[in-house]
């Protein structure tokens, strides 16, 4: 196993929604990414993390769900969310930024030297190496890789949000990741006006302007392009040392066809010679799950885009059922191709103990 000995490791998970109906299916699917990633790193601690909240018991998820109301954990940025979470600069991007401020208060008050950050909608495929070791000094004049990011499929942006490793160390104020402290300082820098709704605050990938009401549907993505670019205000006094990993996450996703079949090892192998990854290391939905209305909207989405790839096609001698019986192994649902949204509460309805074993399905108590 890749590790750093004597280092403090550790991977934020984030579920939220609007409502009941969508926590459903945002819990399950943060089930899958915190099944998959205990089942390929059962030595690093998994903060699996809400502010979901139902008639006001902050703790009221079920006690096998992986996931926990972070209000006591990160008691800075629950406040700040419960503050802010109906001002307008929030509204069309709510939940993104979140992430990265438990990320950042984690670190602030646990101490840890090494933070992965994925998203709800990624499914780990192996363990992630790229991430788990100690870069050496590839700019001499800043020593310290700050952050390891994977390429975003959107070309504008320089790193995917979703898919990310922050570092820390110890400074004067304690431990600290310079990258995230300076994408929180910068996302509170550009959103800080909740009224504003109009002026080229942006540009795009080309330098042409985009109006505020765009930006702020892309959220922290657009804070972490501006520190990873040095196009900031709130960090610039700070380099931001960045180590990408080329091309390793970004070839498999729900977006792109792949051609992939589980090895000896239990990791899905790359079959295509024209793509230099070897394996699938992380398979991200990515199609936008957040703006969806419904649960039943999410899972027609997942039912009809990302479970219609080639990796899951059945038709396929063995590979197509081999992967699907690989998928419902490592998220710990047998039922991941049959989603179906079923009455009753979310908090009753969910999969979970992110151990990597598989768990039997629960029906919502009548």
């Amino acid at each position: 196993m890749t590790t750093i000995p004597g280092k403090k490791i550790g991977c934020v998970i984030y579920a939220d929604a609007e409502n009941e109906d969508k926590m459903s299916a945002f819990l399950r699917m943060g089930t899958w990414a915190a099944n998959s990633f205990k089942h390929f790193h059962p030595d690093i601690e998994l903060i699996a993390g809400t502010f979901w909240e139902l008639g006001g018991h902050h703790n009221n998820l079920r006690s096998d769900t992986p996931f926990k109301n972070l209000r006591e954990r990160c008691p800075d940025t629950y406040n700040w969310h419960m503050e802010t979470y109906t001002l307008h600069n929030r509204q069309q991007n709510l939940w993104g930024i979140n992430k990265f401020k438990i990320a950042e208060e984690l670190i602030r008050r646990e101490e840890f030297d090494k933070l992965i950050v994925l998203g709800a909608d990624t499914i780990t495929c192996a363990r992630l190496d790229h991430f788990l070791r100690e870069y050496p000094c590839f700019n001499c004049v800043h020593t310290d890789v700050d952050v390891i990011t994977t390429p975003d499929i959107d070309k504008q942006f320089p790193a995917n949000p979703d898919v990310i490793c922050f570092n820390a160390k110890k400074t004067a104020e304690g431990m600290r990741s310079k990258a995230l402290t300076c994408i929180v300082e910068q996302w509170d820098k550009d959103f800080d006006d909740p009224e504003d709704d109009s002026g080229d605050i942006y540009a795009d990938v080309n330098g042409r302007p985009i109006e505020r009401r765009e930006t702020l549907e892309y959220g922290e993505m657009m804070s972490l392009r501006k520190v990873l670019t040095k196009k900031t205000t709130a960090g610039n006094k700070d380099h931001i040392n960045n180590m990408p990993v080329p091309n390793v996450f970004f070839s498999y996703n729900a977006n792109k066809d792949i051609d992939v079949w589980v090895g000896k090892d239990f990791e899905l192998i790359n079959d295509s010679n024209a793509d230099q990854v070897e394996k699938l290391y992380v398979y991200h939905l990515q199609g936008g799950l957040g703006t969806k209305p419904s649960s039943n909207t999410i899972y027609t989405a997942i039912s009809s885009v990302a479970w219609e790839r080639p990796i899951f096609n059945t038709g396929h001698e063995f590979k197509g059922i081999e992967n699907r019986r690989f998928f419902k192994i490592i998220t710990g649902d047998s039922d991941m191709f049959d989603l179906v949204v079923e009455p009753g509460l979310s908090t009753e309805r969910i999969v979970g103990t992110a151990s990597g074993n598989i768990i039997e399905r629960r029906h919502s108590i009548q």
